[in-house]
């Protein structure tokens, strides 16, 4: 059992940042990136991760590169890069970004 508090313990408000700090990163995309849904499905899964990790800042550049090979991975699975796209044009459409 690791010491880290489950999703359900956390209080709303570190939830809320969170979720706010996430739509900053990927408000920080530009409209005219070709690979912005990717970035924005890479943002949050490194997101989760950190949450999940305790967001320990030792371990942050591991984190991104997981991320990252990740939704590489999936975007390279025929079933998956379809839903990667979709996640990653919401994620951009909840953050106010023009998803096209």
């Amino acid at each position: 059992m690791s010491g880290l508090p489950s999703s359900t313990e956390r209080d709303a408000t570190t939830v809320e940042g969170f979720d706010r700090q996430l739509l900053e990163r990927i408000k920080q995309i530009s409209v005219h990136d070709p690979l912005r849904r990717k970035k924005a499905f890479v943002f949050f899964l490194e997101s989760v991760l950190m949450n999940e990790l305790g967001g320990s800042p030792g371990i942050q550049y591991d984190v991104s590169r997981l991320a990252e090979e990740a939704a590489s991975r999936m975007h390279a699975d025929a079933e998956l890069a379809s839903q990667v796209e979709d996640a990653g044009g919401l994620l951009l459409e909840l953050a106010g970004v023009v998803a096209v």
